[in-house]
């Protein structure tokens, strides 16, 4: 819900965009009268009354999810772009509703429209929360919106929102050679929402050569009493069966796949409705493969899939598979003459050919969606390092260190930070997923000093934290600032081009009791440089996971509950190991142990210190510490990973 200071806003910018919404009379039932003039073919004056009931309902905190999904529904069918910020922000109140049953037409409607691209099991369960009432759904499709939008920290638009919705006007506009999908489309509406474009998309008919179907006759003309009479005769029986079937292949290459991922559309048999088809085997009707060519013993069907196959092998291998295995088949017939050809044996390399096309696109486990935004961004790199501590007043807390840079790895990698390069803003976010609800609470950091990258974000560490998830995003600057957004009360976003996620468990929090010896989690990395700034950085060492030989590896660590000697002092040693971890089961060699004793006037201790890797080979290890209290006898271990590159890896670094 949003304050009435704030819808009062709205009110005023939407004056300034629609000259007449201020002079509109309230209704009794928004949603109704904008849909009428909508239906009309008046849709700026119904998103005007969507937009004035939005403001009203939610003023009194009431919910109306049909004016939400109406009006995003509508502003990207009409791509009115200067709606958008405003698009997305009723779609969130629509699913901030606090009785969902009030409303189970709209978003079981909702619900279906996103089932396309939606795990199955997720789908289901969902159905089920929404029949029994629960809130929760809502509060996780708003978690599953979030969790899409490809830029998180500017939350007034959800490009990948308003990219689903005009997936869904497009497939309206384009994909209507039936409506048999949830979006009034043919099956092609259904790929599309979910993928996009594809990369290659081809529209044609099977069958229509007639020169491919000479080589049968031709093989036939050299048996006795086959005359070219004969030979019509056969072509003209093939063409019973032979439909010319309509068919349309989409080729996406974007997956991680073996090969392409192929959608086959068409009718099957060549007139029942269109769709999306398993394979070739849905074009001939399986009277073809029943039938035979009289007295030559050829069933249609055999020669019409080596026809069809052909006609699309240079689409994809698995195509060109089914070619090469039906010529062997030919080819071994025509050797020992045509009179032997079984129709047995072509009937079962169809019934296997049927099997393998509807097993053949679970082949791949594809995801549930793709986004443009996928290809878009490139890659930040980002080093985490959470830290469980103890706070000065001995309460559990969670330190997370995010280091990254505006120079991206991958194809896109380049020297983004070049002095000619426009100017950047890096933001780093934290966010904080806990038990038993979908919500999560979120930090930022908007960093004015770039080149160093470092945030560190403080939470207060309470059992109910099960994960956390840290943002990097790297947005470019226009010099000359970045122009207001239209029919908005936010500035319009500068555009993303580099961005990473990493998504943690945490651990249970430190052990507050002073009389039990407690250690902060291990902070390994590099010496902070005199030019960090404390605050972003408050410890002395700055976080890695990735080492060359010619480093040293820094450690740092807290140690609390130390006790006090007759003298008032504490005296601990910390024992250090460094083993090399190998093979699969990560073996351990010690490769390095070190022991050092301390003597101090508190019962806390901040210490960090130095390793000499330069000796030990590349591959990957494992640092543990143990500390012992020489007081009370207690002793306490942590440890963590770290890896040494190559220099064919420091060289892609």
């Amino acid at each position: 819900m949003i304050s009435l200071g704030r819808k009062a806003v709205i009110c005023v910018l939407a004056g300034v965009f629609f000259s007449t919404f201020l002079h509109a009379q309230p209704v009794s039932d928004p949603y109704s009268e904008g849909l009428k003039q909508i239906r009309a073919g008046r849709w700026q004056e119904g998103l005007r009354t969507w937009a004035a009931g939005y403001a009203m309902l939610d003023s009194l905190r009431v919910v109306d999810p049909r004016i939400g999904f109406g009006f995003i529904e509508v502003a990207t069918a009409r791509e009115a772009k200067a709606l958008y910020q405003l698009a997305c922000e009723m779609y969130n109140w629509a699913l901030s509703s606090p009785n969902p049953l009030a409303y189970r037409t709209s978003y079981t409607q909702e619900l279906r429209r996103l089932q396309p691209i939606l795990d199955p099991e997720q789908f289901t369960r969902w159905q089920n929360m929404l029949a029994a009432g629960d809130t929760l759904f809502l509060a996780e499709l708003r978690e599953f919106w979030r969790d899409k939008d490809p830029t998180p920290t500017t939350p007034i638009t959800n490009e990948r929102l308003l990219e689903h919705w005009e997936r869904i006007a497009y497939a309206r506009r384009h994909f209507n050679k039936g409506r048999n999908t949830v979006y009034g489309t043919d099956d092609r509406g259904l790929i599309y929402v979910k993928y996009g474009l594809p990369d290659i998309q081809d529209v044609g008919r099977l069958g229509t050569n007639r020169l491919v179907f000479k080589r049968w006759t031709d093989v036939l003309l050299q048996y006795h009493r086959f005359t070219r009479q004969d030979a019509e005769r056969f072509i003209q029986f093939i063409d019973r069966y032979n439909t010319f079937p309509e068919y349309e292949i989409w080729i996406y290459r974007q997956f991680d796949t073996d090969e392409p991922i192929f959608y086959l559309f068409g009718r099957r048999n060549g007139t029942g409705s269109f769709g999306l088809r398993n394979g070739v085997e849905d074009f001939i009707p399986d009277i073809a493969f029943r039938r035979t060519t009289g007295r030559y013993n050829l069933l249609p069907g055999a020669i019409l899939q080596t026809v069809y196959y052909g006609e699309l092998s240079h689409f994809s291998n698995y195509f060109a598979d089914r070619l090469r295995e039906l010529e062997q088949a030919w080819e071994s017939f025509e050797r020992s003459g045509m009179y032997s050809a079984s129709r047995s044996y072509f009937r079962t390399i169809r019934s296997r050919f049927v099997s393998l096309e509807k097993s053949h696109a679970k082949r791949y486990p594809l995801p549930d969606d793709y986004s443009t935004f996928d290809d878009d961004l490139a890659t930040v790199n980002m080093t985490i390092q959470p830290i469980r501590r103890l706070d000065p007043q001995n309460r559990p807390q969670l330190a997370v260190v995010v280091v990254s840079s505006t120079s991206f790895s991958g194809e896109r990698a380049t020297s983004e930070v070049a002095a000619d390069s426009p100017p950047h803003r890096l933001v780093h976010s934290l966010r904080i997923f806990r038990k038993d609800t979908a919500d999560y609470d979120e930090l930022q950091d908007h960093l004015k000093n770039t080149a160093s990258g470092i945030s560190t974000f403080y939470a207060a560490h309470d059992s109910s934290i099960t994960e956390m998830q840290t943002i990097a995003e790297v947005f470019s600057l226009n010099p000359d600032g970045a122009p207001e957004a239209v029919f908005s009360r936010h500035p319009a976003e500068p555009p993303l081009t580099g961005y990473n996620e990493i998504r943690f468990p945490i651990d249970p929090p430190l052990n507050p009791d002073p009389d039990s010896l407690e250690l902060s989690d291990l902070v390994i990395g590099s010496l902070r440089s005199q030019d960090t700034p404390e605050q972003q950085l408050p410890f002395p060492v700055v976080p890695a996971i990735d080492f060359w030989q010619a480093e040293n590896l820094m450690v740092y660590l807290e140690i609390y509950h130390l006790f006090f000697d007759e003298n008032s002092r504490s005296r601990f040693t910390i024992e250090l190991e460094v083993a090399r971890l190998r093979g699969l089961r990560k073996k351990k060699k010690e490769m390095i142990s070190l022991s050092h004793s301390y003597e101090r006037t508190d019962r806390t201790a901040s210490e960090y210190f130095g390793v000499d890797i330069s000796n030990l080979p590349p591959g990957e290890y494992e640092l543990t510490v143990t500390v012992k209290d020489a007081v009370s006898g207690q002793q306490k271990s942590r440890d963590t990973r770290f890896k040494i590159l190559t220099p064919g890896e420091m060289d892609r670094g």
